[in-house]
């Protein structure tokens, strides 16, 4: 799975155009936010874990995209969304916000971001 921090709301777009990826893992954050920066290590160790192609994590800063944080109508952070072209070339979008690696995991197997299989890094 390839990373990729965003600079600014502007970048989103073009990444979406990109035709590589098919699931987009994103995550909503903030460096003034402590249960956000707990959770951020173990969220990077879990997307280095995943071993797919087709998939880029993208971590947001709120502060550096707040159109992204606003269009995507998230009520707090960490927030996570998952983004999934299917097969009509749509995108299937599912979010959550939980600091809880664990429920992150589940969230990232329920959307099919990764497979029940990939076990957490220490």
């Amino acid at each position: 799975m390839k990373t990729h921090n965003l600079r600014n709301d502007a970048e989103m777009n073009e990444i979406l155009q990109n035709e590589e990826y098919k699931f987009y893992f994103l995550q909503l954050s903030a460096s003034w936010c402590a249960p956000c920066v707990r959770v951020t290590p173990d969220v990077k160790k879990l997307v280095s874990s995943i071993h797919n192609e087709h998939a880029i994590y993208i971590y947001c800063d709120v502060d550096k995209c707040p159109n992204l944080y606003e269009y995507l109508n998230i009520q707090g952070i960490p927030a996570f969304i998952s983004i999934v072209q299917n097969s009509d070339k749509l995108f299937d979008v599912q979010k959550m916000t939980s600091s809880n690696i664990e429920d992150i995991r589940r969230f990232c197997i329920h959307t099919g971001i990764m497979e029940e299989t990939v076990e957490l890094q220490k």
